[in-house]
């Protein structure tokens, strides 16, 4: 009786990885020359946040029958009589770098109720070594997701990925928790209920189909809370009140939005000694772990 699912043997490894890569190469550098052409982010945004482990990796799902030939499926533990019932599931570990020699592993599974999946490039992450978590669909069915964020969460929703569970008696395939920045409420339910709660330490944010990728480092302590030092960040004025970018002062990287947490810190900011050139100004900021946002010491 064939095994339902299992790694790939030692074997057939080599190859398989090798005619993988070639198959999702073109895919990876039709996403890398999207993504950098909208990866900017624009005031008509709409925000989400996926609190995260920083264990990202990317899964690709491929039917066997199109990758693996005959001479090496002889090579394989299991005698394969139907291969076209396998799917393939490629992890690994950087979208930009998925056909080099970077962390991946494969797991093959039966297909009969996976078929949706076929074709598909997903994006999330990894926790316990053991429970991968869907954040974004890249490729589905072969073809590029330039859907806005919430469409292509949407369409994750869409295809069964429960079928994928305890694969090879280890990993366990499902759909990430995904929250908008305008019920950040919730995020403190999840902090402490997800089951690896512990492995939380980033935050994610992704600004519409402009997805601008985000992690803050927070610290998980014993109380189950989130301490950050205060940081000098420059902060920019948008032309909407009240709403001003927040970047890292030595990498220049954006960081989200910042918290206006008052009328009279709204007040406040207006009345600062900006930059009239630039619109930019420095300032010590907190980080506020309820709203998981940069705050203004005013």
């Amino acid at each position: 009786m064939a095994k339902k699912s299992s790694f790939l043997t030692n074997s057939v490894d080599f190859s398989v990885i090798n005619n993988i890569k070639n198959i999702l190469k073109p895919h990876l550098i039709n996403y890398n020359s999207f993504y950098e052409k909208n990866c900017e982010v624009s005031e008509q945004i709409e925000h989400f946040i996926i609190p995260n482990n920083n264990n990202k990796m990317f899964m690709f799902c491929i039917k066997k029958s199109s990758i693996i030939n005959n001479e090496v499926a002889e090579c394989t533990s299991r005698k394969d009589t139907n291969m076209q019932d396998y799917l393939i599931l490629y992890f690994f570990k950087n979208v930009a770098e998925g056909f080099t020699n970077q962390a991946y592993f494969c797991i093959e599974t039966e297909l009969h109720d996976k078929t949706a999946l076929v074709n598909c490039l997903f994006e999330g992450y990894l926790y316990n070594n053991s429970y991968y978590s869907i954040t974004d669909i890249l490729v589905n069915n072969g073809v590029l997701e330039t859907n806005e964020f919430s469409l292509r969460h949407y369409a994750i929703n869409e295809l069964n990925v429960f079928p994928l569970n305890k694969l090879n008696n280890s990993i366990t395939v499902s759909i990430h928790p995904v929250f908008s920045n305008k019920n950040m409420g919730i995020i403190e339910i999840f902090r402490h209920n997800f089951v690896h709660h512990k492995e939380i330490a980033y935050v994610e944010h992704i600004y519409n189909c402009k997805k601008q990728q985000l992690f803050i480092k927070i610290q998980y302590s014993e109380h189950n809370e989130y301490a950050k030092q205060n940081e000098i960040k420059s902060i920019i004025k948008t032309q909407k009140p009240d709403v001003y970018y927040v970047y890292d002062t030595k990498t220049n990287e954006f960081e989200g939005l910042l918290y206006i947490k008052t009328l009279k810190d709204s007040i406040k900011m207006k009345s600062l000694d900006w930059d009239l050139y630039n619109n930019k100004i420095q300032l010590e900021c907190s980080f506020n772990n309820t709203f998981l946002k940069w705050q203004p010491i005013l």
